[in-house]
């Protein structure tokens, strides 16, 4: 297995997603620590196709892509993915892309801003002055997710510390 952690997400509630600003019933995410690559964004892909035939009445009766949102969130810069296909800007460290027929917004956490609705991911961005600025302001209020954010963070800062600990 590569270096890369691969976490997915459990999917939103409605009212989940509204509250975060995804007009989507269900959001599936994928995060890696290091640099998202295409064989990631393909894994998201994958588990959304799957997902979806879970959750719908039957393969013949799918529940329509429109209920789906995907979230690939990378730590760093995907600089060989964004040579391969097209990011369109759509904010700070945020991106949208088309793969295949599916749209997905990329999250790179070490690139968006220090605001409070960022706290989250800014935990995961990698860089200091961030990852304190969203500690401050995270308040676990997730729902569901907040246990597996926190089961995330508490990952990202062992193995932060191991970095730490095997450069000095």
């Amino acid at each position: 297995m590569s270096e890369k952690v691969l976490q997915d997400f459990k999917p939103q509630t409605h009212a989940d997603a509204h509250r975060q600003g995804a007009f989507s019933d269900f959001s599936l995410s994928a995060y890696v620590c290091v640099s998202l690559d295409e064989w990631t964004v393909e894994e998201l892909v994958g588990h959304y196709v799957n997902y979806r035939k879970q959750i719908s009445p039957s393969l013949k009766e799918l529940l329509p892509a429109e209920k789906f949102r995907l979230y690939a969130v990378s730590t760093l810069y995907p600089k060989n993915l964004a040579k391969q296909i097209n990011f369109i800007p759509a904010g700070k460290g945020i991106y949208d892309v088309t793969y295949g027929l599916r749209k997905i917004r990329i999250i790179v956490t070490s690139r968006i801003s220090e605001k409070k609705r960022n706290a989250t991911w800014l935990l995961f961005s990698g860089v200091q002055e961030k990852v304190r600025y969203g500690a401050e302001y995270y308040r676990g209020h997730l729902g569901e997710m907040s246990i597996i954010m926190n089961q995330l963070f508490v990952k990202y800062k062992a193995r932060r510390s191991c970095r730490r600990a095997l450069h000095h």
